[in-house]
């Protein structure tokens, strides 16, 4: 699905429910958010980073699912 139909299906899961590329992240969830931290990423329960910088091909890509 495209990213925005991800998000639209992870928001109604709940809080933290992230999204992730099924071709690229196995154990690496995105979940975006509405304040100055844009995007977190984690693997598992773990930050790694609260500014994830999305390319072109991420953003069209069609292979977005619930994480």
């Amino acid at each position: 699905m495209k990213i925005s139909e991800a998000i639209e299906k992870a928001e109604k899961a709940g809080t933290n429910r992230g999204i992730r590329q099924t071709t690229k992240w196995e154990d690496l969830r995105i979940v975006p958010t509405d304040t100055d931290k844009c995007c977190l990423v984690y693997e598992g329960d773990k930050l790694l980073s609260s500014r994830w910088n999305p390319k072109k091909e991420d953003l069209i890509a069609d292979d977005w699912t619930l994480a």
